[in-house]
């Protein structure tokens, strides 16, 4: 059967290749199959295929043709494996180009087995054959299995040719059926097939790019290495060659920097096999960063200090690092022939100007990380030959209640030498008990200053008698007393002098727990808060009075001014104007050179110290324990409490009317343990809630249980999304629009956007859900200045909406450019609003500057007289 189809082949391609030519062939291994050690070689043990591909350039149809192929090895291995072959790209079994005749042959005496030689032919003859122009491409696949080595040393040559068709005579006879001459196959072709060294474990993810981080931030990458499949060389092992930091046995490598590393630093990691000693290295790059410090404070500031007296400002720094540390620095390049420095930890500036060194000098304080990296600015001194003079009152923080709080009177400034005073001084009597004054060290006969005179009274005008309690003090002290050859040292008196210390027995009424009780100046007449003193350049004899140049309130931090010469006595804001308008004939006027700092004592809030009804301070409040302690306290007195006095004190006050110890506190506390009553619950009225403003909307930080809004005019007001569900009340009072959010449902709340409008928020009054009420910020969303009234006569205030606290100035200027008046402060986020007062100069335009940490405006103003 065989004969009779090959002769018709026969016949096919006879007729076919009367007029040939030559084709080109290509043979090929794939890449896939290579490994390379200067020559290329067939991958020993493995699957390899060989690629033949030919073309038909020659100018007509080829419409049959016969292919006959020889394969054999050489050298260290004879035998192969092998798969039948495969035609592709229109040499498959049944093509449109090969319909009639497809298939291979393989000569009998040497089987298509892998042994000696493999003899192939392919023949075939169709309707389309091998076109003209036929491009180069792949037309047959073999697929061979290369012969396994045990050694690197063993090579085998494995080789493709073309031969005579089988069955022809006579035989083995180049001959491509009939074709002469026969295309020209270019054989032998030959691949050398070695066996690969073992490969050892690479890097796969070897960075390409510096890796960078924040000094205080750790490092950390995770290194992935392979190796042929087929070698299983594990596990493999990381290390660090060379640079900083550690990896571990997963390649996962960390380094943890310190301020020292800042900078970059080359990286050597390396891996390996088990079958390999050396490693494969990855060499990349980090960079360890660091962030500059910024510096605030007193940037920008401007202090009056005078000669010999001794002036502080305080600077601030921060650090993006975390755990930076930072060194303060201050220079000057002006002539300065006092001391200052900056403490190098705290920023606290401290100057101390001698004669000669008048005049504004610049000073430039910096702060340095411990990388080197520097912020700075400038500040001011200016420097004078006279410095008023500034008392405080002392601010007494975290007082316990029932015990004596003792507040100090002391000289901050004031570079004249004083020589006496008479101040009057206001309290509340329903919270402070005065017990009495403490002469200050100055009083001291052994010692430095040896001032003579010291007293004080329970009133204005003289001791109050019955009367007592009045709620003013007057403390009187002079530095000479007529009393013989002695006289003290009159020098200027050091800051921090305490001329005096009052004592006070603070209220056990818990309900001012939480509360500040102020202690302020205060002026029934001319004579109140006066100062004697003595100009330096002055004859020592001569005495001149000070009365207030200012009047402070303490307001948290920082004081705000309360000074109103036109106010009228009595008053708690200053001296006035009157008292400097009574000159007679051969009088001196008193001179405004004191500036009068208030304080007070701020209490410890009761709910800080305790939980209300947990008397044994266990932290389980209203159990028979607690009770049990409360009794013994009846009975043995204060030694029952053995814990911590003052907060199981504060514990007992458990009925709320705001006094502890009491046997109501005893019943309400067994009610409770019974399950008669309800435990109350701890007031706070320390607790902030800042409501927050932006033209549109409020929004609020905490829950609210119920919140009261005023708005100025008539503007329109709907909830905001953070109310859902609640209830919304509004209407007109007085002008202003007013709006109630609240439910009557358990348990809801609101909190967030609370409201939305476009009116100016003026007031508002809150409480969360148990009824406690909150202390309310109106904080605005962004930073705005205006002025009203404007136009003005002869003054206006200027109002500036601060976001966020920061340092702040304004200054006011004429159409000349000429600065008429300067304000500067540190707040809180709010509104800070300063008076301008033109009455001292004439009518026209002016402009006013503000600069609020990064913000800053201008605006302009019309005085009309």
């Amino acid at each position: 059967m065989k004969r009779v189809l090959f002769a018709f082949v026969f016949a096919s391609i006879l007729l076919s290749f009367g007029l040939a030519n030559a084709m080109t062939f290509e043979v090929t291994v794939p890449s896939s199959y290579i490994w390379n050690d200067g020559a290329d070689h067939i991958k020993a043990g493995g699957t390899f295929v060989v690629n033949v591909a030919f073309d038909n350039p020659d100018g007509f149809d080829r419409l049959g043709m016969s292919i006959p192929l020889t394969f054999y090895m050489t050298g260290d291995a004879t035998t192969w494996t092998t798969n039948m072959p495969v035609g592709v790209n229109g040499f498959e079994a049944g093509s449109a180009w090969w319909a009639l005749l497809n298939e291979f042959w393989t000569r009998n005496a040497a089987a298509w087995d892998g042994n000696v030689a493999d003899t192939i032919n392919w023949s075939g003859s169709g309707l389309a054959g091998m076109p003209n122009g036929s491009p180069m491409a792949t037309r047959f696949v073999f697929t061979f299995g290369a012969p396994s080595f045990a050694t690197t040393s063993e090579e085998a040559t494995f080789c493709i040719d073309s031969c005579a068709i089988p069955n022809t005579t006579p035989p083995d006879v180049y001959n491509w059926l009939f074709d002469v001459p026969s295309p020209s196959f270019g054989g032998p072709i030959c691949w050398s097939i070695k066996k690969q060294p073992n490969v050892n474990a690479e890097f796969t993810n070897c960075p390409t790019m510096d890796l960078t981080s924040q000094f205080h931030i750790p490092f950390s990458y995770d290194f992935n290495a392979s190796e042929p499949p087929e070698e299983n060389d594990t596990p493999f092992e990381f290390a660090v060659l060379s640079g900083p930091g550690t990896i571990n046995s997963n390649g996962l490598w960390a380094f943890d920097p310190e301020c020292a590393d800042v900078g970059s630093h080359d990286v050597i990691v390396g891996v390996r096999d088990t079958q390999h000693p050396e490693y494969d290295s990855c060499l990349f790059s980090i960079t360890v960063l660091n962030t500059p410090p910024t510096i605030s404070g007193g940037c920008g500031q401007t202090i009056t200090v005078g000669t010999g007296a001794t002036k502080t400002l305080d600077f601030n720094a921060a650090d993006a690092n975390t755990g930076d540390v930072l060194t303060f620095s201050v220079a000057t390049a002006d002539a300065f022939g006092g001391a200052f420095g900056i403490d190098p930890v705290t920023g606290l500036f401290t100057v101390s100007p001698i004669s000669g060194d008048e005049g504004l000098k610049t000073f430039t304080a910096t702060v340095t990380d411990c990388a080197g990296a520097t912020a700075s600015c400038d500040f001011f001194v200016d420097v004078i030959s006279e410095v008023p003079f500034k008392i405080v009152i002392e601010k007494v923080h975290d007082q316990l209640q029932g015990h004596h709080a003792y507040v100090d009177v002391y000289v901050e400034e004031g570079s004249e030498i004083m020589l006496g005073f008479d101040l009057l001084i206001g309290y509340d009597p329903s919270v402070l008990a005065f017990v009495g004054a403490v002469a200050g060290p100055i009083f001291d006969m052994e010692g430095a200053y040896q001032w003579e005179y010291f007293t004080y009274r329970y009133n204005y005008n003289g001791n109050c008698g019955n009367g007592c309690p009045s709620g003013l003090l007057r403390v009187v002290g002079m530095a000479e007393y007529n009393d013989g050859p002695h006289h003290p040292n009159l020098v200027v008196l050091p800051s921090g002098t305490v001329l005096f210390t009052l004592d006070f027995l603070v209220s056990s009424d818990y309900n001012v727990g939480g509360s500040f009780a102020p202690v302020y100046w205060y002026w029934m007449d001319c004579g109140d808060n006066a100062i004697a003193f003595n100009y330096r350049s002055a004859d020592p004899l001569d005495v001149s009075t000070g009365l207030s140049l200012g009047v402070f309130h303490y307001n948290g931090d920082p004081y705000y001014e309360v000074t109103d010469p036109y106010f009228g006595f009595p008053t708690y804001f200053g001296a006035q104007a009157i008292c400097f308008e009574m000159a007679e004939p051969g009088k001196p006027l008193p001179v405004p050179f004191v500036y009068f700092y208030g304080g007070g004592v701020d209490i410890v809030y009761p709910g800080d110290i305790d939980a209300r009804g947990d008397v044994n301070l266990n932290g389980v409040a209203n159990e028979i324990a607690d009770a049990v302690v409360f009794t013994n306290y009846f009975i043995y007195g204060l030694s029952a409490f053995t814990i911590n006095i003052e907060g199981q004190k504060a514990a007992t006050e458990i009925n709320g009317d705001g006094i502890a110890l009491t046997v109501a506190d005893l019943v309400y506390l067994i009610r409770v343990i019974v399950g008669d009553a309800l435990p109350l619950p701890k007031d706070n009225p320390n607790i902030v809630l800042n409501a927050v403003v932006d033209g549109q909307s409020v929004t609020v930080d905490n829950e609210v249980g119920a919140a009261y809004f005023v708005l100025a005019g008539d503007v329109p007001v709907t909830l905001g999304s953070g109310a859902a569900g609640m209830e919304l009340a509004t209407g007109l009072i007085n002008g202003n629009t007013v709006a109630l959010v609240y439910s009557f449902e358990k348990g809801l709340t609101a909190s967030g956007n609370v409201i939305n409008t476009t009116g100016e928020l003026i007031s508002v009054e809150a409480a969360n859900y148990n009824g406690i009420a909150y202390s309310v910020s109106i904080i605005p969303a962004n930073f705005s200045l205006k002025n009203y009234p404007n136009p003005f006569n002869p003054a206006t205030t200027i109002e500036m909406s601060l976001p966020q606290a920061c340092d702040w100035s304004i200054d006011v200027y004429n159409v000349l450019g000429q600065k008429v008046a300067s304000y500067s402060g540190t707040s809180e986020a709010g509104v800070v609003s300063v008076d301008f007062d033109g009455s001292q100069i004439g009518s026209g335009v002016f402009f006013y500057r503000a600069q609020a940490g990064a913000f800053s405006a201008t605006e302009k103003m019309v005085m009309l007289k």
